[in-house]
């Protein structure tokens, strides 16, 4: 059954330690990111592939990685492209790799009510 949920969630990226960081839901990106500070600290394993990926920012080749996350009580073992977040609250994107199926995203929950930076306050502790 696909769960509702809104732009923005906690999310707890496995390797091998458990890290619990911010993740925003992404339509528009086809796989799931995840930032490289939190790829160290959860001890991701790296696959031997890069993919290049294509932003606003033109082209880029990212590292992949093996990865377990628990997203909303469910778990989802995946490849996830590594990147730098360090920009962003979110530490993680999740693409529709993970979407699909699983979640809906109710943009009301998000965009109608507190900004984004009012609605990430209530995540960090």
């Amino acid at each position: 059954m696909k769960k509702i949920v809104g732009l923005l969630t906690k999310v707890k990226v496995k390797g091998k330690n458990i890290v619990e960081v911010i993740g925003k839901f992404d339509t528009g990106a086809k796989t799931t990111s995840v930032d490289k500070d939190v790829a160290i600290e959860a001890g991701l394993r790296l696959i031997e592939k890069t993919k290049i990926y294509k932003s606003g920012f033109g082209k880029h080749r990212r590292f992949l990685a093996s990865a377990t996350l628990l997203i909303e009580g469910k778990k989802f073992n995946t490849i996830v492209n590594i990147s730098d977040r360090s920009h962003s609250l979110a530490k993680v994107l999740i693409g529709r790799d993970i979407i699909l199926g699983n979640f809906i995203i109710d943009i009301s929950r998000t965009n109608y009510g507190p900004s984004e930076k009012q609605v990430l306050k209530k995540f960090i502790v």
